[in-house]
């Protein structure tokens, strides 16, 4: 995942359930196209399409949001595309999933703004960091759980063995 080192805890980021357009260009294709945003976290996006790319393809994207005039662009990539449901007469629309490349400082500070205040609406807090200062951070029911864990463990007395006489 994007800006975490390869052994951090793979922890799934939060989805905030948003309809956006959100413009794709395909290098390999050589065009542009309109496609809807389903939803959205600092990771990457969800999109509705007609068109996809294949897995692993490296694309561009812009997109803008309500309340602000800046559109946020960059680079993503496909990490996985499905088929969806058929209404009869029409093409096969898709599910696609892209994965945030680099994505600039304001647009990851909106869209986790955005994710807080829609967690604050539904009542959930949202998930601190792991590690804070040093220290791991974990919510009461979580330290309970290592504690809990902790305490069923048995250690054995390591005992020094005696040197043998010469």
């Amino acid at each position: 995942m994007m800006g975490q080192p390869e052994c951090a805890m793979s922890v799934v980021p939060y989805r905030l359930s948003i309809e956006l357009n959100v413009e794709l260009y395909y290098p390999e294709r050589g065009f542009r196209l309109i496609c809807v945003c389903r939803n959205l976290s600092d990771t990457g996006m969800y999109i509705h399409t007609r068109e996809p790319a294949p897995e692993g393809t490296e694309l561009q994207y812009t997109f803008q949001v309500e309340d602000d005039p800046r559109a946020f662009s960059g680079k993503a990539i496909v990490r996985w595309v499905k088929a969806l449901p058929v209404l009869p007469g029409n093409r096969t629309p898709y599910g696609m999933g892209i994965e945030f490349l680099d994505l600039s400082p304001a647009a990851k500070a909106w869209i986790q703004e955005a994710i807080e205040s829609d967690q604050m609406a539904r009542g959930i807090l949202p998930r601190q960091s792991l590690v804070h200062e040093g220290e791991l951070n974990l919510a009461a029911e979580e330290q309970f759980a290592v504690d809990a864990l902790y305490d069923s463990l048995v250690f054995e007395p390591v005992v020094k063995a005696e040197p043998e006489p010469e």
